[in-house]
Order: structure tokens, then sequence, then C-alpha cells
């Protein structure tokens, strides 16, 4: 189910099974000086969200519409500019323990922002891409989508059982992100 919810700065729309995954995910950061990055914040909703979730977090947004009125109303800081820009997504500073990718939601996007952010990723973070069901619609890129991405990396962490004498066989493939995932934990949607 989707709530959507007024707060006091912004509206908060998020699919209801986010909160219980974000909770056990994120609660080991929650008292701790993380930085935090979401792409996509319409309105602001999110980011006071996380305002208040991470009282000792640094939180920046990005959007492709300009929010940077909402900066010092919620003590972020926010960059304006395209998720599928790559020029863009290089140019944002810092280095990141979580980010969440709550924004257009089509696989150019998607796997632009991967691609371009996940360096930025502090080690031992975490990195969410909400909406993974649009990999299942067409009007969101189809083709190559996030969710093969993910499979792709899924293999990629396990390349050493493909090599193993008891597989039978040896599947050459050049890994398609070379960036010492550990992990990789799928929930509906997200």
């Amino acid at each position: 189910a989707l709530i959507k919810c007024q707060r006091k700065n912004g509206t908060l729309v998020k699919y209801t099974n986010y909160f219980a995954e974000y909770d056990s995910n994120f609660l080991e950061y929650r008292n701790k000086s993380i930085r935090l990055l979401e792409i996509g914040i319409q309105g602001g909703g999110s980011l006071s969200m996380w305002k208040e979730y991470f009282p000792k977090g640094k939180i920046v947004g990005i959007d492709i519409d300009d929010y940077t009125y909402l900066e010092a109303l919620l003590d972020v800081h926010i960059f304006t500019g395209d998720q599928a820009d790559q020029n863009f997504l290089s140019s944002i500073p810092s280095s990141f323990d979580i980010i969440i990718d709550d924004g257009g939601h089509t696989m150019t996007q998607q796997q632009t922002s991967f691609r371009c952010l996940f360096p930025k990723l502090n080690e031992g973070g975490l990195y969410v891409i909400e909406d993974l069901q649009t990999s299942y619609w067409p009007n969101f890129g189809g083709g190559y989508t996030t969710i093969d991405m993910l499979k792709d990396m899924i293999d990629d962490i396990n390349d050493w059982a493909r090599k193993s004498h008891r597989a039978g066989f040896f599947r050459s493939r050049k890994p398609s992100v070379d960036n010492g995932i550990r992990s990789i934990t799928i929930a509906d949607s997200i």
C-alpha cells in the first residue's frame, strides 16, 4: 500500500513496506554522524523525515526541480540537476554512508545514478533503489532493466562458484560492476 502524508515540511509518499525495511537496515546508523544522499526529494517531505530519523546526520538531496529554498528550513543541502546526467552526478562532492534513489525511476535514471554515485558510497555503506517494480513496466525504459543489473551483480558476487570444479563449466564474462559489493538485499519494490 502506498502512503501519502502531509508533513510540516512537504509531502511524503512511500510504500508502507519501505518503513520496516528502512528501520531494519538503517537502525545501526540512527544516532551516528552519517551522510545521507536522497535522489528525488519531491517537495522535501522525505528529507524532513530523514533529518528526524538521523538527528546527527548530514542530509543531502538531489532533484531535477529547484528545491534549494528548503535548505535553511530543513537544515539540509540540495543540488539541482538531472539524475541521468553523468556530469551532474560526478560533480556531487563528498562521500556518503547511505544513498537512496527515489528519483524518476526509469532504467536510465536508476542505472546512471548507481554507476556514478556508488563509488561515492563509504565502505560498509548502503545504496537503496526504491520502486524497482518499474523494471517490469515498459514505459520506464524496458530493455536491460535495473532488476537485470542487480541480477548481474548477484552473479558477480558469486563468480567464484561458476569457476569451481563443482560447477562443471566456466562461463567467462566480464563483471558488470567491479566494486567489492558484499551483499544485495531485495524486498518488495526496493
